[in-house]
């Protein structure tokens, strides 16, 4: 396995079917162009590879201050359990500014997060909406 810290040939497509293989939604709701900006926007990008195959990914976004949202970690299914997300969320960690991290997370993932002295925090709760949803309340506030 290679870790490789940076977007350097990583390529939208490749990503878009390591969302699909994940359970991140269908390949089909994902643009090529929207996943390269958001690629290019992440201010640390981390990849795994097995034998060049894209296995897992790790982006995140930091004011490199104050704090550090890790925005997503996937490992491919049938590469869990050999140590690729923790090699990533290492990695992760040694190039982190001295800020607060923050990452939401399921459920299932907690005991993974608390190995690395991340602990969940009973008073935050998560608001979401797809861009539709919220574009969608938006207009129809201001008509």
């Amino acid at each position: 396995m290679d870790i490789r810290i940076g977007a350097e040939d990583l390529q939208p497509e490749e990503l878009i079917a390591l969302y699909e293989d994940s359970g991140w939604g269908k390949a089909l709701e994902y643009r090529p162009e929207m996943v390269k900006t958001a690629i290019e926007k992440a201010d640390l990008v981390l990849q795994a590879r097995v034998q060049k195959r894209l296995v897992g990914y790790l982006s995140a976004f930091s004011d490199g201050v104050s704090s550090t949202h890790l925005d997503v970690l996937l490992v491919h299914p049938a590469f869990r359990g050999r140590g690729i997300g923790t090699a990533l969320m290492r990695t992760f960690l040694n190039h982190l500014a001295p800020t607060s991290l923050w990452v939401l997370g399921f459920e299932e993932n907690a005991g993974f997060f608390e190995r690395f002295g991340l602990k969940q925090r009973p008073v935050l709760r998560a608001w979401s909406a797809s861009s539709t949803e919220w574009k969608g309340v938006v207009a129809s506030r201001e008509a």
